[in-house]
């Protein structure tokens, strides 16, 4: 496989594409490094110190670790370099895109401690770098489930209800 799209994905979250290499020759192949070019190039990395080497008739993952710092898109290229007689220089397309920034994790302030059958009510409050608008999902521990309110302001309080209806721990 020569071409990986990553998707998209929130500026400063990473995506890991393992690259899987055979070496399908009789002498050792030796992975002398990675190289990085294109757009959203400077946002590409791998982990590993080079040089690699993969014995006759093995394979080895190279992990090409994605992690945007702004918007912006990705074309670029990832060239292999090795001793390989036939591709000494493999081209690997790269492609995918970085949206705006993931938002907080929200706090949660209300009752920690009630009774069965009692509606309690909680505030929920997270903020967007961007401003976005923010939508929760919650899932109360006892099988009911608030699935996706919003749009919510970000910043703004949200207050939801629930109650329980069997005594135990929830989180």
């Amino acid at each position: 496989v020569t071409n990986h799209d990553f998707g998209t994905l929130a500026v400063d979250d990473s995506l890991t594409w393992n690259v899987t290499v055979k070496n399908i020759g009789l002498a050792d192949l030796i992975i002398d490094d990675i190289t990085f070019s294109g757009t959203g190039s400077d946002y590409l990395s791998c982990p590993l110190s080079f040089p690699i080497t993969i014995d006759p008739s093995e394979q080895d993952e190279i992990p090409l670790i994605y992690t945007p710092e702004e918007i912006s898109e990705l074309q670029a290229i990832a060239t292999i370099e090795s001793n390989d007689p036939i591709n000494s220089d493999l081209d690997l397309t790269l492609s995918g895109s970085a949206i705006g920034y993931r938002p907080s994790a929200p706090s949660i302030v209300g009752k920690t401690n009630g009774d069965t059958g009692v509606e309690y009510e909680y505030t929920f409050l997270s903020t967007d770098e961007d401003g976005d608008d923010i939508f929760y999902w919650i899932e109360w521990g006892d099988g009911d489930i608030e699935e996706w309110t919003g749009p919510h302001a970000s910043g703004a309080d949200v207050k939801i209800k629930h109650s329980w209806v069997e005594e135990g721990t929830y989180t």
